[in-house]
């Protein structure tokens, strides 16, 4: 152990002092990680592992594959100071295929592994990108491929360990979709070991801005996996939960995690200095000793080892390290890392592939097409599969109209006969989406499942054929099948999107894998994607895959050899743990977790037996037990004294009787009586392992004790065991069943003990209030039949079986109200979305089967009134509403509910920013008067990744909303699958175990338990200001959209369910027989709600909308599209400069900065007073406090903003020796108002963060609401919210937004994950016409009020400065998405005078543009109107420009003129045209960095034609290009490369020959 961590730590200096320059991610403070995953790895192989298959992200990575993995070091040295090089081959060797390469830290690695039990196991790392978490199921799907085609079917020999970061550990929503494949049948790979090096720092932020909960590993718990946490400088405690790790993976195939507690010795990538951000924690660390210091010390004092011994270990790394040195200078790779051996005889893209027919003889086809439409005897199939089956053997008979789906099955069919093995996954894949596939049939009479393609020759090797339905996750699933085709050639995987909009959920696999892992890793997959398209009439979400996004993707196709030799596979059964039984262990001990409260919690002993001698040791010294023990005798002794029963009672039962009661607390909701159908049978609590027995339940017990609150201490203290579980019972074990014993705080638990112990349920139930509860269930069920009726064709989405929930959110809202709640901000999906705005929201009924009968139609106008915009419109269960809601209490409470798209849950942080939003400009400060209330579907709860970041702002400074009630619509079937394939624990809302917060499950027929349990979660909303969950456990009566027969795939269940009553009917029979209402009562009801539905289906035959839903009061006088904006100047007075210059770099008295601050504070001074070279940052800074200045709110989020990922920002000022913060941006004017300006660094979210950011952005216009993503490759982890609500939410809803986004984009040589922001994909998606150019008004706004949102990259300070001002000084919003710049922000020549800042016209820079932003920049040489001399004309965009400029100086070209296209989208057409007209006679030329499938290119090459065509001049040959070749990577990661192709893409845009098109 001291070896290894002598090496480990030597090689992490070594590289810092002979590679100083260059990044490496170490693990100096974490450094045992090392000897931890080598004892992992060691007893894995003891316990029969032969293979691990490994992810990890940056940190550590190299010292992973130098002293783990056995990467040389000689190789790493030399990637580390002239970075990875392509292979260079023999002289007369003709050229091979080495892709665009991979940084030093991001590259995979294997190896053969001797272990030191003599064994030897092969690791294998995979290469991934900076994408946090992105690798995680890749790795996944690759290690059940080896299992499968290595014939591990007991997955005992193939084995997963993922390491991960603390921040993304804990911020990733891939995290918890690949923790909930863990346990499904065809995800599981028996386990993963996750290893957390838990640095506690996100690069500059520290862990409280992180999570809500307290330990980064919480997720697990939701999972029900064991968490080790360990001290990271305790070497043997870390081997020791490592070793421990392995066995527990091994003995029960389930995760595990290792949370190794240690420390970043340094910044976040050796180069920042972390002291700017956390001065106190790193003057601890500047004095803490490494644990190799501290070990060596350690044995050095015990002498266990010598100084000798010491010197030996540290002479021999020493000198391998040297001599690795040595070797790196002339280290060339000459072989590249080609495919694994079971890719042998598959071609490099240099070696030309073998054509193949694919075409298969009739009667083969024939053969197998007989063979998959044959049933077992006996077997009964569906009515409809039935008459499918008999189509489909007269298409193989005849030979004719064989269909798309059969087409498909007979492709597999043939396949499988010549042995290749098959696996198709995603949502509903076995029936279909479309209920064309019918993959796995369902015998009706008895539920068994029958696979047609596992018979198609006789004994086909079990898993040949595998077809599964997914969780209802994108991301995770794809990860996992693009890992599972990396693993073997000889398969067809395939994975198929529900919808092909929906694929944008996992736009991170498509595009920093699935697009690129040949050119990247020299990794070739087969992996067929699916993407249902086309255009139905089905609205925003159903109709396109975005097609153009996977073409521009575009880079090369190739052909394949295939053969096979595949071994069976088959899953070992993986329980829910509490089924574990035990014959003498009591029900508590085989449970988790210890109760809070109970007496056994911190105890000094957990056992319930032998307590005699701790009794007995209390009587003889109090002093010599725990106090609590303590407090716990003298509550027992006390009593005795004046209790014959209590006298006789021994201390061993009341032990007993506690264990019984707590079991019954932490889990009675297990035993409760849950499910409407009573298909979940619940479980029992059995006496005897209490050491109790049936003659037991009349003997009386003492109970009156105080350490327990509740019940059963507020009635007689003396009562039978009988009585005492009968109470249990009827607590936790009815119709409710309260699960809280996860939360960690005991006032809350007391809190919640208390009204379920000592409440009566009935007492709140007079005749009038069930009166109000049948009314409102009638209304419900009827509106659902109603519609069901006269709209039997329409999608509605109803809750028929879970009708109960429309009383339960009244009743919510009204106890709300009464609680003082005046705004409620409510999200939904679309099951239930039209009864939720028909009963609660109180939209017009007519208007609804209006929607449902004809669609929704654009708004008309009255005769004579211009046109107006109405947008694209919105399907009519997505749409939004809002009222003004009485009470039964009186009061009001206004109800907003947020219009979402189809894609599940992303509206859930948009919910969360408009509510926090709210609470801002209201001045809800204690958050007690607005709050929001999600409504979830069971399988996207449990099955997406953004549930978990959005519960995870709940308690953040800057993002929580004082709590969120979460309301499940628990109907166990997610589209056609049942529960069974969508998660990995018991219940869908295990999620809010991670973060502590309550989940009441209720039996959604009850609909007075729903109602309670809707009261009892406001309570503890406004008590606690945290979450609740609410998990309404229903069923689906029809399938997924009505449309469709959930019997296919469900006929057990829907046999139940036909012969179920509905809550409605088992509510009015309850109250007739109890004679609470009358016969009379409830014919009235339906008379008067028939009546109101009869009428609004009257009117809805003339609905006509003849009002548009526009924007709030908030926006009144803000202008719609057609309604042009005033023109406003963002140009800023130079004395009003200064004054906020100067109040933003003044610091309190005494206050000690960090010396680097200290400097740039004082160059930000020098800058204000002479007005001269003005940066980036600083031009950033003076925006926001002139706009602060003038009353408006500002908002900054991202990940590291408050410094700025490059060093560059510093809105938090941290003090060097208090560690005390200052913000001077809350300073610019006397007695700021608190909040105006708030700046916060991120949890590590991308998706959850922006949609936070953008419902934000969406309350009030007068706000400026920025979010920066960490680097702009990282924004497609929110790829969802740009494409369903900022690029659109104008067009769909009417909405507009003002949000900035700010995506760092620069070709800097930093490889494919830190160069470019997919550019070309936001404009892409521009509205605008590429060929008709626009009217250009005098306003100028016109243009960009009718486009959908700005893009622009922009060169200069101050036209920053004036971009982030214009979108407050106009009188509309729209988005603007900003390429932000990197090295710009430093660069010598990217600086401002003051001058252009200044609201005048005469000064340098200056043209027909003013003091407002530039939309184009000209040529710097101040050339006149018309320029003949000039024989090319540059157009480009971004930090290009100063590099074409340097090249033009250097070159001595004064014929060239370089123009800036700052506004990228809307396309400047008139500036454009004036920059062409001044340049008659040249040549027209877009330069980029980018490669020519990404950027800006194929975008601006139509609008520049055009402009060209208009003017008579040219066409689209005429317009050349210089940049990059198209890419299938972003960009390279070999720096030597990169530098070759900047340097001569700036040669070829100013050479002297004319450019010739590619």
């Amino acid at each position: 152990m001291l070896e290894s961590l002598i090496r480990t730590s030597l090689f992490e200096n070594f590289l810092a002092a002979r590679c100083p320059a260059s990044k490496r991610y170490g693990i100096d403070g974490g450094e045992t990680l090392i000897p931890g995953v080598e004892a992992l790895f060691d007893r894995a192989a003891e316990l029969g592992v032969e293979n691990v298959v490994i992810g990890t992200s940056h940190r550590g990575s190299l010292n992973l594959m130098a002293n783990v993995l056995g990467r040389p070091i000689s190789q790493i040295i030399s990637e580390l100071t002239v970075g990875p090089r392509p292979v260079q081959v023999a002289d007369g060797q003709g050229p091979i295929f080495t892709g665009t390469g991979e940084l030093y830290f991001q590259q995979g690695a294997s190896c053969d592994r001797p272990t030191h039990g003599g064994k030897n196991v092969h690791l294998s790392l995979v290469a991934h990108p900076c994408h946090l978490e992105s690798v995680d199921p890749v790795v996944l799907g690759k290690t059940r491929a080896k299992q499968f085609f290595s014939g591990d079917v007991g997955m005992t020999r193939t084995m997963s360990v993922l390491v991960h970061g603390d921040g993304a550990f804990t911020g990733q929503g891939v995290v918890y979709e690949t923790l909930n494949l863990s346990a499904l049948k065809n995800y599981t790979t028996g386990g993963t070991v996750h290893i957390v090096l838990n640095n506690r720092v996100a690069a500059t932020a520290d862990q409280s801005a992180g999570r809500s909960s307290r330990y980064c590993t919480d997720i697990a718990r939701a999972l029900g996996a064991p968490v080790f946490h360990v001290n990271g400088d305790d070497v043997e405690a870390v081997v020791r939960v490592c070793k421990l790790a392995a066995e527990w993976r091994q003995t029960f195939h389930s995760d595990v995690v290792v949370d190794l507690v240690c420390y970043r010795r340094f910044g976040h990538n050796e180069l920042d200095d972390p002291t700017l951000t956390l001065p106190e924690m790193y003057q601890v660390i500047k004095n803490h000793p490494s644990s190799w210091n501290l070990y060596e010390q350690k044995l050095l004092g015990t002498g266990e080892v010598s100084n000798e011994d010491v010197q030996k270990i540290h002479e021999k790394v020493n000198i391998f390290l040297d001599e690795e040195f040595a070797k790196s200078k002339d280290f060339v790779a000459n072989k590249r890392d080609w495919l694994s051996a079971s890719w042998t005889g598959f071609k490099p893209p240099e070696q030309i592939s073998r054509v193949f027919d694919t075409g298969v003889k009739q009667d083969r086809l024939k053969l197998v097409g007989r063979a998959i439409t044959k049933l077992p005897v006996n077997f009964k199939p569906h009515r409809a599969v039935e008459k499918l089956l008999k189509q489909r053997v007269a298409m193989i008979e005849t030979g004719e109209k064989i269909d798309w789906a059969f087409a498909e099955a007979l492709a597999f069919a043939t396949l499988l006969e010549e042995g290749n093995h098959i696996r198709l996954s995603g949502q509903d894949v076995e029936r279909g989406n479309f209920n064309q596939r019918h993959a796995i049939l369902h015998d009706q009479e008895t539920g068994a499942t029958y696979c047609p393609l596992d018979h198609v020759v006789t004994n086909q090797n079990e898993g040949l054929f595998t077809v599964s339905n997914s969780l209802l996750s994108e991301y995770a699933v794809l990860g996992f099948e693009m890992g599972y085709s990396m693993e073997n050639p000889n398969s067809l995987v395939l994975w198929e999107a529900q919808f092909g909009d929906f694929a944008n959920c996992a736009q991170v696999i498509f595009d920093q894998f699935l697009s690129c892992a040949e050119a990247r890793w020299l990794r070739q997959t087969g992996l067929v994607v699916l993407l249902p398209h086309g255009y139905d009439g089905q609205g925003p979400d159903h109709s396109g895959a975005h097609l153009e996004r996977f073409l521009q993707f575009l880079h090369g196709v190739r052909c394949r050899d295939r053969t096979v030799d595949p071994a069976p596979l088959a899953t070992s059964p993986c329980g829910y743990c509490f089924h574990l039984t035990s014959d003498n262990l009591p029900l508590w001990r085989q449970r988790h977790p210890s109760h809070p409260r109970s007496v056994l919690h911190s105890a000094t002993s957990n056992i319930a037996y032998g307590l005699e001698e701790l009794w007995h040791a209390w009587q003889a010294d109090p002093s010599s037990v725990d106090e609590l023990w303590g407090n716990f005798f003298i509550s027992v002794d006390a009593k005795a004294s004046t209790s014959a029963v209590a006298a006789s009672q021994t201390i061993q039962e009341t032990m007993q009787l506690l264990h019984l009661v707590a079991d019954f607390q932490i889990h009675g909701h297990t035993m409760a009586k849950l499910d409407p159908l009573g298909l979940d049978v619940p479980d029992d609590i059995d006496l005897s392992l209490y050491h109790f027995t049936e003659a037991d339940l009349d003997r009386k017990f003492f109970l009156g004790f105080s350490m327990t609150p509740g019940f059963l201490s507020d009635y007689n203290p003396v009562v039978t065991l009988r009585e005492i579980l009968r109470k249990l019972r009827q607590a936790y074990c009815g119709a409710v069943g309260y699960e809280f014993a996860h939360i960690p705080d005991r006032d809350k638990c007391e809190w919640l003990r208390d009204r379920i112990e000592t409440g009566k349920p009935q007492d709140d139930y007079d005749k009038n209030r069930r009166l109000i509860l049948l009314e409102s269930l009638i209304r419900t069920t009827l509106f659902e039949n109603f519609l069901a009726a006269r709209c039997p064709s329409s999608k509605r989405y109803g809750i028929d079986g879970g009708e109960t929930l429309i009383p339960g959110v009244e009743a919510l809202f009204d106890r709300a109200a009464e609680l003082g709640v005046e705004n409620v901000v409510i999200g939904t999906s679309h099951r239930g979305s039209l009864n939720l705005m028909a009963n609660v929201l109180g939209r017009p009924i007519s208007q609804i089967i209006s929607e449902l009968t004809v669609g929704p139609r654009p708004v008309q106008v009255a005769d004579g009134q211009g046109p107006i915009f109405t947008g694209t419109g919105e399907l009519y269960f997505q749409q939004g509403a809002s009222c003004d809601r009485p009470t039964h209490g009186g009061k009001n409470v206004h109800l907003s509910l947020v219009a979402h798209p189809c894609h599940l849950e992303s509206v859930d942080p948009v919910v969360l920013g408009k509510t926090r939003a709210k609470q801002f400009f209201s001045g809800d400060v204690g958050m007690t008067r607005t709050m929001s209330v999600l409504v979830h579907g069971d399988g996207a709860f449990t099955g997406q990744g953004v549930v978990y970041e959005t519960l995870n702002l709940s308690a953040l400074k800057n993002y929580t909303t004082g709590g969120t009630v979460h309301i499940v619509l628990n109907n166990r079937v997610a589209a056609t699958a049942d529960q069974s394939a969508g998660r990995s624990s018991r219940y869908c809302t295990d999620i809010a175990r991670a973060l502590g917060a309550p989940v009441f499950h209720v039996n959604g027929d009850d609909v007075e338990a729903v109602v309670r349990v809707c009261k009892l979660a406001a309570e503890w909303r406004q008590t606690f200001h945290s979450d609740v969950v609410v998990d309404l456990v229903c069923y689906r009566r029809f399938g997924h959209n009505e449309l469709d027969d959930p019997t296919l795939t469900l006929p057990e269940m829907y046999q139940v369910i036909k012969n179920h009553p509905s809550s409605w009917n088992l509510y009015e029979q309850k109250l007739l027989g109890t004679g609470e209402v009358s016969n009379e009562d409830v014919q009235k009801i339906h008379e008067k709600v028939n009546i109101f539905l009869d009428e609004e289906f009257a009117k809805s035959k003339d609905f006509v909308a003849n009002k548009r839903d526009w924007l709030s009061a908030s926006w009144t006088g803000f202008k719609p599209p057609e309604q042009i904006s005033r023109v406003f100047d963002t140009g800023v007075k130079q004395d009003r400069l200064k004054l906020v210059g100067r109040a933003i770099t003044k610091l309190p008295v005494n206050f000690k900065p960090h010396r680097a601050v200290e400097k740039l504070l004082k160059q930000r001074v020098a800058m204000i007073e002479t007005g001269e070279k003005i940066d980036w940052a600083f031009a950033e800074a003076l925006a926001f406090a002139t706009l602060l200045e003038e009353g408006n709110h500002i908002r900054l989020s991202g990940q590291d903003v408050e410094r700025g990922n490059f060093n560059q920002r510093h809105a938090i000022l941290h003090d060097q020796e208090t560690g005390a913060t200052y913000c001077p941006l809350d300073h610019v004017v006397t007695n700021q108002n608190e909040g105006l300006f708030t700046v916060s660094n991120s949890l590590l979210s991308e998706y959850a963060v922006l949609g936070f950011e953008m419902g934000y952005s969406m309350e009030n216009p007068n706000s400026l609401v920025l979010w920066e993503a960490q680097f702009g490759d990282f924004a497609n982890c929110a790829q969802v919210i740009f494409d369903q609500f900022l690029s659109c939410a104008e067009a769909r809803w009417l909405r507009q937004t003002g949000l900035v986004v700010l995506l760092p984009h620069g070709y800097d040589g930093q490889g494919p994950d830190h160069s470019g922001a997919h550019l070309e994909r936001f404009l892409q998606m521009c509205d605008d016409n590429p060929f008709v150019i626009p009217e250009i008004e005098p306003t100028l706004n016109r243009q960009i009020q009718e486009c959908n949102w700005q893009v622009v990259n922009v060169t200069t300070p101050a036209n920053y400065f004036h971009v982030l001002r214009r979108q407050i000084h106009r009188e509309f919003r729209k988005p603007l998405i900003a390429m932000a710049p990197k090295n710009l922000l430093w660069h010598k020549d990217c600086k401002s005078n003051i001058a252009e800042f200044d609201d005048v016209e005469d000064h340098p820079g200056t043209d027909s543009q003013v003091t407002r932003f530039k939309r184009l920049i000209e040529d710097c040489n101040n050339h006149s109107s018309t320029e003949e001399s000039v024989n090319r004309l540059i157009l480009c965009s971004g930090k290009v420009y100063y590099e074409l400029d340097d090249e033009r100086k250097n070159s001595g070209r004064t014929d060239v003129a370089i123009c800036r296209v700052e506004q990228l989208c809307p396309f400047p057409y008139d500036l454009v045209q004036r920059e062409l007209k001044r340049y008659p006679n040249a040549e027209i030329v877009w330069c980029q960095e980018e490669p020519m499938n990404m950027g800006a290119y194929s975008y601006i090459s139509p609008r520049l034609r055009t402009a060209l065509r208009a003017l008579g001049r040219g066409s689209f040959e005429d317009i050349k290009y210089v940049g990059r070749a198209p890419s299938a990577s972003a960009a390279t990661g070999f720096p030597s490369v990169h530098a070759q192709e900047q340097s001569e893409l700036l040669k070829e845009a100013l050479e002297p020959e004319p450019i010739k098109n590619w």
